[in-house]
């Protein structure tokens, strides 16, 4: 039966109830692929145990190199993804459709202005409407829809950001888009800001039974993106120095370990405990240079953690930035340097990661 928890949130909201039990999504592990994936990804991906991909839509980015207005390029960007759920489906892929960025024109994603925009929303409306009816003849293979990626805002006293509140109401409204399309495919919902855990500190869930709810995982920063932040057009001996900070152990003045990593999940752990919805990661990752070693104990111990609390999961990214790619070797490389060739045998990285999909094949 719906726990009395939910229930009462749901009923508050005036919400109407008709299922007799909770809707639960299957668990899926698999990868991140971008928008300008070969079609050959998915098989591949496939290949390595993965039965989900997160493929990532960004109508900004995708207009620019058409050199169209935002609005101008989308029906591309559409038949584009519908072309690719095809393609991943006939992989025997599931996939979530992850807008990855806002439909808008030169707008800053982190700026309160770009929140306040009244074509922020009719926009996004637009898109999910489109993406719901493009989408439908294939919903077989779709996990869920992804609203929108990391929301955030940058504002005095909140340096980091913070959830922007225009978030919840504007996530809203997609939903009902969304559901006057379609009443049972699976809408995810990311926390703010930047899909951080501590986003789910006092979440309610949205009035709809069949919402995923996400969070992305990197930490400590400071460990995951080391000589990947502030890099671009800085001397490689000034990025070199942000490197070789090595996990588990102490980085700045705490001790990273499992057991650290999991006291972050708190506030995960609390909602569910709640709400009893079900949880995504949708990302997380470290950098292929960190020190030999640190990579792939970190990723064993992230994805034992999400394991041990049956989450749904997806390593970012697969084929994508190379510094991300669990193919390459750990040679550092930044923008400039000649291209970085593949790994002569597989990494540590991606022998955890293939094992943790393996799960995938006992379902």
């Amino acid at each position: 039966m719906l726990r009395p928890a939910l229930l009462a949130v749901w009923l508050s909201l005036g919400v109407s109830l008709t299922l007799a039990v909770e809707p639960t999504p299957p668990i899926v592990r698999g990868f991140m692929v971008p928008d300008e994936a070969e079609a050959d990804v998915f098989p591949a991906a496939k290949s390595w145990g993965a039965n989900v991909v997160r493929y990532q839509i960004d109508p900004a980015n995708f207009a620019t190199q058409r050199k169209q207005a935002v609005m101008e390029a989308w029906p591309a960007l559409l038949e584009q993804t519908i072309a690719a759920v095809r393609a991943a489906a006939d992989a025997k892929l599931k996939v979530v459709v992850d807008l990855h960025n806002f439909p808008l024109d030169g707008a800053e994603r982190t700026a309160p202005a770009t929140w306040a925009l009244p074509e922020l929303e009719k926009n996004c409306v637009r898109v999910w409407e489109d993406l719901a009816r493009g989408l439908h003849p294939y919903r077989e293979a779709i996990w869920g829809y992804d609203l929108y990626n990391e929301p955030v805002e940058v504002v005095p006293g909140f340096p980091d950001g913070r959830e922007p509140k225009a978030w919840r109401p504007l996530a809203l409204n997609l939903l009902k888009a969304i559901r006057a399309i379609d009443p049972q495919v699976w809408i995810i919902y990311e926390v703010g800001p930047w899909a951080g855990a501590e986003g789910f500190a006092g979440l309610e869930p949205l009035p709809d039974p069949r919402v995923i709810y996400s969070l992305h995982f990197y930490e400590p920063g400071v460990f995951t993106h080391q000589g990947v932040l502030d890099v671009e057009g800085t001397a490689f001996a000034e990025a070199l120095k942000k490197t070789g900070i090595a996990y588990p152990g102490k980085i700045g003045d705490e001790l990273w370990d499992k057991a650290r990593l999991e006291s972050l999940l708190a506030p995960v752990d609390a909602f569910q405990a709640k709400y009893h919805m079900p949880i995504y990661v949708g990302e997380f990752s470290v950098v292929r240079w960190a020190p030999p070693g640190s990579g792939a104990r970190w990723l064993a111990d992230v994805i034992d953690l999400f394991e041990a609390r049956h989450w749904s999961w997806t390593y970012h990214a697969f084929r994508e930035w190379n510094g991300w790619s669990l193919e390459h070797n750990g040679q550092f490389w930044m923008n400039g340097m000649e291209p970085p060739q593949p790994a002569i045998s597989e990494t540590d990285r991606a022998v955890v990661v293939r094992q943790a999909l393996a799960r995938n094949a006992s379902r």
